[in-house]
């Protein structure tokens, strides 16, 4: 790939086959450990008061308030001190936060409710970053069924889209570090799910006459945001489909899916359509891709993915996509050989597929 293209793979970040962890994370790790030594109180004294509230019998007013008031607190300096709590104790007290953010608030405050998300969405991914957390089979699934939840939603207009990136952000760490503990039912409905997130739906497609201007700069911003959930679902794909294909759980129908999805968000940014198709198209357009930051990163996304999902499995267990897949992803991977180049240095004056 060129330059331009190497650059924007790397700025991402993400995960890869490697077992060592990116450089991203022990800047996390140094950050969020320095602000705990700091000070503030052990992990058990910390969470003392969501346990007390859960084991009430009052209404869920009280464990509201406690679980805001301890994710308020570690989303300033980072997750408490373990003190003397063990991963296991720590991972169990993740979960009954999971629950309490994830309870039904009979009063409508849905600000709170997604405040509370997010707010879980930074602790959870700075304790993995730490590696705090006992990642066994109850946890990860646990976890897993929380996010399926909140990217799983009846109004997409009521979807925010910023709350929605930052969970797939933290659901590609936990599968990068734990994907392999989920079962093949849990493994399909995550891969449904994410690949409803890949594809653009509602960014505003042509505009006439006078609904130019603002609906035009609304329709842009919403395509930046659909990039930008895309790519981080492209992500999520990739550890997923990565870590549980070692031990069979990814179905070949759902790994053809993840083939197909790659295939059509590519195609849907060379020709700067509305909505991607269903599959892999069967006429791919011949345009060069667009070379402004967030294309690059959604690309470098798309491509990593199909890097690392291409042969999943290994052994008697690999998984391959048919060929009309394997071709239109081919196609699409020889014009990046002069992406981020001026197209006339390009080999034949920069045209397209022709590179």
């Amino acid at each position: 790939f060129s330059p331009f293209f190497r650059n924007a793979a790397t700025d991402m970040g993400g995960w890869h086959e490697a077992s060592r962890a990116p450089p991203s994370r022990a800047r996390r790790e140094e950050r969020r450990s320095f602000a705990a030594r700091a000070g503030g109180a052990p992990w058990r004294v910390a969470i003392a008061p969501v346990k007390d509230a859960a084991r009430s019998s009052s209404s869920g007013d009280a464990l509201r308030t406690a679980v805001r008031s301890f994710l308020d607190d570690s989303s300033g300096l980072g997750p408490p001190p373990d003190g003397d709590a063990s991963p296991a104790e720590i991972s169990a007290d993740v979960l009954l936060l999971a629950r309490a953010v994830n309870r039904p608030d009979v009063s409508g405050a849905g600000e709170a409710s997604t405040s509370g998300r997010g707010a879980l969405d930074a602790l959870v991914g700075d304790l993995l970053a730490a590696q705090r957390l006992h990642l066994d089979r109850e946890f990860v699934a646990t976890l897993a069924e929380y996010y399926l939840g909140a990217l799983t939603t009846d109004d997409d207009e009521k979807e925010d889209p910023r709350a929605t990136q930052t969970s797939l952000k933290t659901l590609a760490q936990l599968l990068q570090e734990g994907g392999a503990h989920l079962a093949a039912r849990e493994v399909d409905a995550l891969i449904s799910a994410l690949l409803a997130k890949v594809s653009y739906k509602k960014t505003g497609g042509d505009l006439a006459g006078g609904e130019k201007g603002g609906r035009e700069a609304e329709s842009r911003n919403a395509r930046s945001g659909a990039r930008d959930t895309a790519r981080h679902a492209f992500n999520a794909l990739g550890a997923l489909v990565s870590r549980a294909s070692q031990g069979g759980c990814v179905s070949p129908r759902a790994h053809v899916a993840v083939g197909e999805a790659i295939v059509a968000a590519l195609d849907a940014e060379t020709r700067g359509v509305a909505s991607s198709p269903a599959g892999a198209p069967a006429t791919l357009g011949r345009d060069r891709p667009p070379e402004d930051a967030g294309s690059a990163r959604l690309f470098a996304a798309a491509t990593r993915c199909a890097h690392v999902c291409a042969g999943a499995g290994g052994g008697e267990r690999r998984l391959t996509w048919p060929d009309e897949v394997v071709g239109a992803l081919v196609t699409h991977l020889r014009r990046f050989f002069a992406y981020g180049l001026n197209s006339g240095s390009a080999p034949g004056g920069g045209g397209g597929d022709e590179v």
